[in-house]
């Protein structure tokens, strides 16, 4: 397959140790069944607490004191890094500059959570990690999954929680929200190989399992919901891809592609749906059909994280290899390249308009960038980095409805931010698709 032109020179190519890395994180196993309660500490609100339960920890991690988890800190977070363009700058020419302080033309954090609770390691108490992240119904709920097997749902102003059930033993993987009928629904996965439908009744309060997607033989790490939410996609880490018919569980078909699959994404009416690879490929499919349309891509390593544009238009992906490229889905050239970073990509997501996207690192660097030229607007750093302690990697991310503030989730909890004014903007009106 020929690579897209347009690549820059000088980058280095992935080292096998980057790939251990990636496929360390997709296989470790955590600790389950633990029922600390969350920290939440707003802007101008107060700390809730709440008392802490016994957590049952792996063998391999030491579990810290009730002193210890009480006087756990919330995850910090720095004021963010702006890179604005200079007024002395003509043309296309840019300069960036670093600043620090809490004007609204920045991003601001508003909650920052201990979603899942914390527990022990190295004698110390951390954050477990949260995988995954999404809006629910209008943007007044949060919907969390996390190593500790447990899907959440949050009051996305105050940071309450609504809502705790056991998903997944060994820990969940994915959660994505949809309608069913005219029931607010959840679909989970998780490492114990199998794919869950949660109904949530009207007050968030309950969930009831409605379909429980039992075809693969290794952790599902991805899924996508048709529109009507009648079916279903699920990917294995194993690269096996299965379509179910909601909510009598039918397999409706089922592949194991020659080259192992990492993520899926669908485009905004259901006509189209993007697949990438281990290989740093992308093949892009008309969903009613099967037919593959156009495939490109040249990632060095495998592609962690899918998104398509409103229009459908493009597609951004985000790579082990450090690298973000958005990509024309006509004729699969590249759009935009987002600049390099030296820390595997994790997530990304599109605002609702269309003119910026969101990237999260492995080491912590959430970033704004320009759709159309792929420049950094905002960036900034999360976590913080311990003797024995690294809370800074972002896993998951989302966009409010409205594109004025992002949710960032990973090994810190979960946080939301108020994003600057200038980014403004709803969602962009579009033909289908």
């Amino acid at each position: 397959m020929a690579k897209a032109k347009g690549r820059p020179k000088g980058r280095s190519k992935a080292k096998a140790k980057t790939k251990a890395k990636a496929k360390s994180r997709s296989k470790s196993k955590v600790a389950s069944d633990p029922s600390t309660s969350p920290e939440v500490v707003g802007l101008d609100s107060e700390v809730e607490s709440s008392s802490k339960e016994e957590v049952d920890l792996a063998s391999e991690v030491d579990s810290p004191s009730d002193e210890e988890l009480a006087r756990a800190p919330a995850p910090r977070h720095p004021a963010p890094m702006v890179a604005a363009r200079s007024d002395k700058c003509n043309g296309d020419q840019e300069a960036s500059q670093e600043v620090n302080g809490d004007g609204p033309s920045e991003p601001k954090l508003l909650l920052s959570l201990h979603a899942h609770g914390l527990m022990g390691r190295n004698g110390k108490a951390v954050p477990f990690p949260v995988t995954s992240a999404c809006m629910v119904a209008s943007g007044d709920q949060i919907a969390t999954c996390g190593e500790d097997g447990t899907v959440r749902l949050w009051d996305s102003i105050k940071g309450k929680q609504l809502l705790e059930f056991a998903a997944h033993r060994g820990g969940a993987l994915f959660v994505a929200s949809f309608v069913g009928g005219k029931q607010q629904r959840l679909l989970t996965s998780g490492r114990d190989g199998q794919a869950k439908a949660w109904e949530i009744d009207d007050d968030g309060l309950n969930a009831r399992l409605v379909a429980q997607l039992e075809g693969h033989g290794s952790p599902v790490i991805a899924g996508l919901i048709y529109p009507l939410g009648t079916k279903v996609v699920t990917l294995g880490l194993d690269g096996r891809k299965c379509i179910w018919l909601l909510p009598d569980e039918r397999l409706l078909h089922a592949s194991a592609s020659g080259k192992p699959l990492t993520a899926l994404a669908m485009s905004r009416f259901g006509s189209h749906i993007a697949v990438a690879s281990k290989y740093g490929s992308i093949e892009w499919y008309n969903s009613t059909t099967g037919e593959l349309l156009k495939s490109f891509g040249d990632h060095e390593g495998p592609v962690n994280a899918l998104a398509v544009f409103p229009d459908g238009s493009q597609v951004l992906t985000a790579g082990e290899d450090g690298c973000a490229v958005i990509w024309d889905t006509a004729s699969g050239s590249v759009s935009a390249r987002l600049q390099s970073l030296t820390s595997a990509l994790l997530c990304a997501a599109i605002s609702p308009c269309g003119r910026w996207v969101f990237t999260g690192s492995e080491d912590g660097l959430a970033r704004i960038s320009d759709a159309a030229d792929g420049r950094t607007l905002f960036r900034w750093q999360m976590g913080e980095v311990g003797e024995d302690t690294d809370t800074r990697c972002i896993q998951a991310c989302c966009i409010f409805p409205d594109g004025q503030k992002v949710v960032l989730a990973g090994a810190f909890g979960m946080t939301v931010w108020r994003l600057p004014k200038s980014l403004a903007g709803g969602p962009r009106e579009v033909t289908l698709d």
